[in-house]
């Protein structure tokens, strides 16, 4: 069982939260800036913005898709169910909880 290098477990982790993130944010702004009062009525910028958000979200999507399928090309897999059962056993024993 191989087992990734810190460095890149690291980045492929970062690069899924900074997605997350990203979309997080930009659905967050869009949809403020869709609420404010200088937008509401103009039919044409909010048409534009909703497009504009659902054309974010599915890039999101197609990024994290392609995420998922790195991770799942990287052969790691069985090394982090191993180290979360670890973990989890870990964590159990250190707060007195037996391990199913």
């Amino acid at each position: 069982m191989g087992r990734p290098g810190l460095e890149y477990e690291q980045a492929r982790r970062t690069a899924k939260r900074d997605a997350n993130e990203m979309w997080w944010f930009m659905r967050a702004s869009l949809t403020k800036l869709a609420s404010d009062d200088a937008i509401k009525g103009n039919t044409k910028v909010e048409t534009q913005i909703q497009k504009l958000i659902e054309d974010t979200q599915h890039r999101h999507q197609a990024l994290v898709a392609a995420l998922e399928h790195w991770r799942q090309k990287d052969s790691y897999d069985s090394w982090r169910q191993k180290v979360r059962t670890n973990s989890l056993q870990l964590t159990k024993s250190d707060t007195g909880m037996s391990v199913l």
